[in-house]
């Protein structure tokens, strides 16, 4: 039922007011199907079933993110308003459901068992994951006004405020770490 419901932002482009719903009514068509929980149980239905193979996870996530580019390519210069173009990277769309199960599949398959550098750093990443979830918006916003008169391609803006909100997020996240009680605030 969830997955069925991660089509309903590209039927209400089509049909606005889906069986029932209406303009004034928050309360959209499957309610209580819809949102991020689908997300808890996709991961559990993984754990306990298993991973898809690590080529059918690939073709899944570069499916997921062509859908994403296309629509945001063809949106870009027809929408009047960023909510309307935040359609293309949307949480409970079909297209980033696709990308986050082809991604979750493949880091699911890691093995992190190793004492090499690499394995130790995304070890630690992990670890400070959630904590770099709740910081990362800060950094976002700043590199973001940062970026966004370097150039006018999303495809170099992007990508740049991705990396450098990753990198200083983490850092920001590995000295909070380092304080009494930290297990608090970051998780």
């Amino acid at each position: 039922m969830w997955i069925i419901t991660t089509f309903l932002p590209y039927i209400h482009l089509v049909y606005p007011e889906v069986l029932g719903e209406a303009f004034w009514n928050d309360t959209p068509l499957l309610y209580y199907f819809t949102g991020f929980i689908g997300y808890f149980i996709l991961g559990y239905y993984l754990k306990r079933f298993g991973y898809p193979s690590a080529a059918l996870s690939w073709i899944i996530l570069i499916v997921g993110f062509a859908l994403s580019a296309g629509i945001f390519c063809s949106r870009i210069d027809t929408v009047p308003t960023v909510p309307e173009l935040e359609l293309s990277w949307g949480f409970c769309t079909v297209n980033v459901f696709l990308m986050t199960l082809g991604l979750f599949s493949l880091i699911g398959r890691l093995s992190l068992k190793g004492k090499n550098a690499a394995c130790k750093l995304l070890s630690d990443i992990s670890i400070k994951s959630y904590g770099m979830y709740l910081a990362h918006i800060l950094f976002l916003n700043f590199y973001y006004g940062l970026f966004k008169s370097i150039s006018d391609a999303a495809y170099v803006t992007i990508p740049l405020i991705a990396v450098c909100t990753f990198i200083t997020v983490y850092i920001f996240v590995y000295l909070l770490s380092y304080l009494p009680k930290s297990k608090y605030i970051i998780g």
